[in-house]
C-alpha cells in the first residue's frame, strides 16, 4: 500500500493500531466485505514466507557449522546479509507492502536452498519447507 494511498486512508491514527481497526477502513474505501479479510490474509501469507526464509537460513547456518572453504565463507558472507536483510523488512512493517516482502521472503529460502546444492553441502534438514 505504500506509496498507493496516504496513511490516515488505512489507519485511523487516532486509534490503537490493530489489524480490525485497518481492515474496517479497508471495507469503508473498497465497499466489499471481502477486503475485510485481505488484512489477515496477508498477515498469514507473509508468516508462511518469512518463516520459510527464517527455516531456510538456520538450515544454512547449521551446514556451513565448522566449515571454512572458500565457497563456505562466501556463503557465511551471503547468510550474515540476508539476515540483516528479513530483520529489515520485518521491523519496517512488511504490510505496507506485502507482495515486495514476499517475494524477498522466497527468493532468500529459494537462494539458500540453492547455495547448499550448488557448492555440494550436504543439507542438513531437506524438508525445511514444512
Amino acid at each position: 500500500m505504500f506509496g498507493s494511498v496516504e496513511c490516515q486512508e488505512c489507519h485511523d491514527l487516532s486509534q490503537p493500531l490493530s489489524i480490525e481497526a485497518v481492515s474496517a477502513l479497508c471495507v469503508d474505501c473498497h465497499d466489499d466485505e471481502e477486503y475485510e479479510q485481505t488484512l489477515t490474509g496477508w498477515v498469514k501469507s507473509l508468516a508462511v514466507a518469512r518463516k520459510a526464509a527464517e527455516s531456510a537460513l538456520a538450515n544454512l547456518d547449521e551446514v556451513l557449522s565448522g566449515q571454512t572453504t572458500d565457497q563456505a565463507r562466501t556463503a557465511r558472507a551471503w547468510l550474515d546479509e540476508n539476515r540483516v536483510v528479513v530483520r529489515t523488512i520485518v521491523e519496517s512493517a512488511p504490510l505496507h507492502n506485502p507482495d515486495g516482502a514476499t517475494l524477498v521472503f522466497k527468493t532468500i529460502a529459494h537462494e539458500a536452498q540453492e547455495l547448499v546444492d550448488s557448492n555440494g553441502l550436504r543439507s542438513v534438514n531437506p524438508n525445511s519447507n514444512d
